[in-house]
């Protein structure tokens, strides 16, 4: 038999858009080995759609599927997307993956090297689903928003690797149910930036938001943004591997310079 290895494989996309529509049917799908690596970009006028299936169990398929490969990398300022209804991934790649996104991926990311990363910069959207996958020693950065178990849904999202990152983290949640979206993290998670919880139901009650197994560290001056009414804020707490929310009332602020009696009852 034969020998040899593969050489390095680029796809650049400039105001250009691939969708894959067919069942079982990945987007882009780039090969190599050896020491050959695989980059992808993509300007903000492009895109990639695609890796649907309906079949549970089927071959894996995703929007961009990398095989094999040495110092792989995507840089993405447009639009990922996985389509379908089933396994529903954005990225996937047999070997470690360097991703910088400043533009939109929505779908699961799972790597199966060790020691990916992904940047997700200023501007960038995160809504991954049930899974960002990094592999051991791999390094997630968010400094951009990163939605938790899908859009407006309430589920739980599970990142291998270690997290940080001054960026926004958006949750879902229903206080009279004691349900929200989870954040669960296996590695270490450095939270900063700014948590989002967007609330069905309000009730005096507090949630488990995230969980890390090498533990959860809290930025001193991290904030919460108010509820739509700006009755409400948060106070974040942390045990040291659970980062807790509860609410709090600002019904003082949101009546400021009304009179006496309409501040009493709130109008």
């Amino acid at each position: 038999g034969g020998s040899g290895s593969g050489a390095s494989v680029s796809v650049a996309l400039v105001n250009s858009n691939i969708l894959a529509s067919g069942d079982q049917s990945s987007a882009i799908v780039i090969q190599t080995n050896g020491t050959g690596s695989a980059a992808i970009s993509l300007d903000a006028q492009s895109s990639v759609v695609g890796g649907a299936t309906s079949t549970t169990g089927a071959i894996p398929v995703a929007a961009i599927h990398i095989q094999q490969g040495s110092g792989n990398s995507i840089t993405n300022a447009g639009k990922i997307a996985a389509s379908g209804s089933l396994n529903l991934t954005a990225v996937l790649s047999d070997a470690a993956v360097q991703i910088t996104n400043t533009g939109t991926i929505t779908g699961a990311i799972v790597t199966a090297g060790n020691g990916s990363t992904l940047a997700n910069g200023v501007g960038g959207v995160l809504d991954p689903g049930a899974t960002i996958a990094l592999g051991a020693g791999g390094r997630m950065v968010n400094a951009g928003t990163l939605h938790l178990g899908g859009v407006r849904t309430i589920g739980s999202t599970t990142v291998t690797g270690n997290l940080s990152g001054p960026g926004r983290i958006v949750f879902d949640a229903d206080f009279v149910q004691g349900v929200s979206d989870k954040l669960i993290v296996n590695g270490s998670a450095e939270i900063a930036g700014v948590i989002e919880v967007n609330p069905s139901t309000m009730r005096n009650a507090r949630l488990a938001l995230v969980s890390a197994s090498g533990g959860v560290t809290l930025d001193p001056a991290l904030a919460a943004t108010q509820s739509a009414n700006q009755l409400f804020t948060y106070r974040f707490t942390s045990d040291g591997t659970t980062l807790y929310a509860a609410p709090q009332a600002q019904f003082e602020q949101a009546s400021s310079g009304l009179g006496e009696a309409r501040a009493a009852v709130g109008i």
